[in-house]
């Protein structure tokens, strides 16, 4: 009975899925006396600034999921202009939540009605609830995953306009059960962590392992004190004997 319930705590432990972000700006429209005029147009249309933006998200850990969705928001200075995914192994595609679909082709379609309605009675108001909508479809994206197995990856690709001239802002988010994304760095930068970790935790020991030795045998003390002090500035004359090496390497090529 124990067994089974570590059992259950184990298959219900939260499984961690990691996402990056990379910013690719196109362009940037802009007025100056020595450059001249620049225009970024898409579809004919002048824009202020786009970016070709790529969510990376990797499954690394031993779980096989199914139908996770994934959200993605665009501050209110910006518009999603066009998207697409694609799993990294397989190059099948990711497409679009179903329900998010059926109601970003609804509010299309009504705002085609709208605006056939001005042009053909310029007094027409659109209505507040459509523009509501329109902004939030126009900000937002939802796609699904019906299968992310283990150790595959996926790539959600958007354009996106900003209407001040900046990068814009994005918001990743999965919502499901015994799911959490996190925001992954890049590798130096991991790798940087990682080395300050190990570092510290080692001095640690060192440190503990060291008290320990003393206290257990005090007919050693100095010897012991000696070995501890050079073994917690094991790194900086590490450092030292390396920028000597590099020196010495230097003067003679």
């Amino acid at each position: 009975m124990v067994f089974g319930i570590y059992l259950e705590k184990f298959k219900e432990r939260l499984t961690y899925l990691k996402y990056r972000i990379f910013f690719n700006a196109i362009g940037t429209t802009s007025q100056h006396n020595y450059w001249g005029n620049i225009e970024v147009r898409h579809n004919g249309r002048v824009t202020n600034h786009l970016s070709f933006v790529t969510i990376e998200i990797q499954n690394d850990s031993n779980k096989d999921l199914q139908n996770v969705s994934v959200d993605i928001w665009a501050d209110k200075r910006s518009q999603i202009l066009g998207h697409s995914g694609n799993y990294n192994e397989t190059g099948n595609v990711v497409g679009l939540e179903s329900s998010y679909y059926s109601y970003f082709n609804d509010v299309l379609k009504r705002s085609e009605e709208d605006e056939e309605l001005k042009q053909s009675n310029p007094q027409h108001q659109t209505p507040v609830q459509l523009l509501s909508e329109r902004e939030w479809v126009q900000c937002n994206k939802k796609f699904i995953l019906p299968v992310f197995n283990r150790h595959t990856g996926v790539k959600l690709n958007l354009l996106i306009e900003n209407f001040e001239g900046k990068k814009p802002i994005l918001t990743v988010s999965i919502l499901h059960k015994s799911i959490k994304l996190i925001r992954q760095e890049d590798q130096e930068t991991e790798n940087k962590k990682l080395g300050l970790n190990v570092i510290i935790w080692g001095i640690v020991i060192y440190f503990f392992v060291t008290v320990m030795i003393i206290f257990y045998f005090p007919e050693s003390k100095l010897p012991i004190k000696i070995l501890g002090v050079t073994g917690v500035l094991y790194l900086a004359f590490g450092f030292f004997a390396y920028r000597i090496f590099l020196f010495v390497k230097r003067s003679l090529t």
